[in-house]
């Protein structure tokens, strides 16, 4: 075998380790990009969640010490929607 296909062997065993390391390391920036992602869309369901049972909860606790003709509160509004679907008032209406 002569010295210049040594070379070329050597060369290309060297660029091969070079690919499959860009490759290793562009599979790791993939993978903490994507559970960078995932804590983003867990974190932005945690808040609309938590908003969501603040605003509730606020209106439930003013509800109740306002006149309900003006103004009612969730549990209400959930009993007399459960009663008007099991009598079928509220399909007739919709």
């Amino acid at each position: 075998m002569s010295i210049s296909q040594t070379e070329k062997r050597s060369g290309t065993a060297v660029a091969l380790a070079a690919h499959d390391e860009l490759a290793a390391e562009q599979r790791a920036a993939k993978e903490r990009a994507q559970a960078v992602q995932r804590r983003w869309t867990t974190a932005q369901i945690a808040i609309r969640i938590i908003s969501l049972l603040v605003v509730l909860s606020a209106w439930e606790y003013i509800g109740r010490q306002i006149n309900p003709v003006l103004f009612t509160y969730p549990t209400a509004v959930g009993a007399a929607a459960v009663k008007m679907i099991a009598s079928g008032e509220l399909w007739k209406y919709l």
